[in-house]
């Protein structure tokens, strides 16, 4: 049975990340019910709030302003705002997106030295009806960002493995060269390890997106051998980043989770692939 990225649980916080805090000052919009979750590198609040997305961000401002907390305000397309800070506590995303009543808010607080992804999430709520004007305002921000923009080709980013993709115990990696059947260049490394592979799952996956390669394709399968007895099992979790922007050259992280027998050691192979851009016609 495959198991959604949604509902992959992370069993416990690996030596290889400092557990952050929401900061204490950092309240909810009045009124609001927040809900709180946790990972290895990040603590998450979502609620809504019986107020526009003006008067939520404004608040949200007001309070990191009185902790000077430098802060990047953008919009995002559709009425609502991305704020971004970083806190002596963790680095904070808050995303202020307008629906139907209210306004839903998300906060992430990552743990310093890492990134928050804008990918990061376990649920997305209810679209509103799209405004009148809105889709020229989206076609105006989409100009002014550049992100439908002509790119020209461009080679693939220097393959580097990170000092962050390592084993699940902290220890570190390297990866070794090697070419696929497509030539893209890559590095590749494996080790084994006796933890279950739902929490490989769930580190890996929390892993990739703190570090800004958005996942979007992973989770564990089980079964048994044709003699029935002994149990298999497989997972993967895979993400990509952009380093110059979408569309453009692209570094791809696979990991794949192995294990032919029952209770037998789990084969962990994690692998970096860099791709180049062709351009567009």
């Amino acid at each position: 049975m495959r198991l959604p990225l949604a509902a992959a649980v992370c069993l416990f916080a690996p030596a290889l990340f400092s557990q952050p805090s929401m900061p204490a000052w950092l309240a909810p919009y009045p009124g609001a019910a927040p809900q709180i979750k946790t990972y290895p590198a990040l603590v998450e609040m979502t609620y809504t709030a019986a107020a526009a997305p003006d008067a939520v961000a404004d608040h949200y401002r007001k309070l990191l302003e009185a902790q000077s907390v430098t802060l990047q305000q953008n919009p995002d397309g559709a009425g609502g705002a991305v704020l971004r800070g970083s806190s002596p506590e963790c680095n904070l995303m808050i995303t202020v997106r307008a629906q139907a009543e209210g306004t839903f808010v998300r906060l992430n607080c990552a743990a310093k030295g890492q990134t928050i992804a804008a990918t990061h999430s376990t649920a997305s709520p209810a679209m509103p009806p799209m405004p009148a004007g809105i889709m020229e305002r989206h076609q105006q921000l989409v100009a002014e960002m550049g992100i439908h923009k002509q790119r020209p080709p461009a080679d693939a980013p220097p393959l580097v493995w990170p000092d962050w993709l390592g084993h699940i115990n902290g220890a570190r990696l390297a990866g070794r060269p090697g070419v696929d059947q497509s030539h893209n260049e890559y590095l590749e490394t494996k080790y084994t390890t006796s933890e279950p592979m739902t929490a490989l799952f769930a580190f890996y996956k929390d892993l990739l997106t703190a570090h800004e390669y958005a996942v979007y394709k992973g989770g564990v399968e089980t079964g048994q051998t044709m003699k029935g007895v002994q149990q298999n099992a497989i997972g993967d979790v895979e993400g990509d980043n952009y380093p110059s922007g979408f569309p453009g050259p692209r570094t791809v992280i696979h990991v794949r989770f192995d294990r032919s027998y029952l209770n037998q050691p789990i084969t962990v192979i994690l692998r970096l692939t860099a791709y180049g851009y062709k351009g567009r016609p």
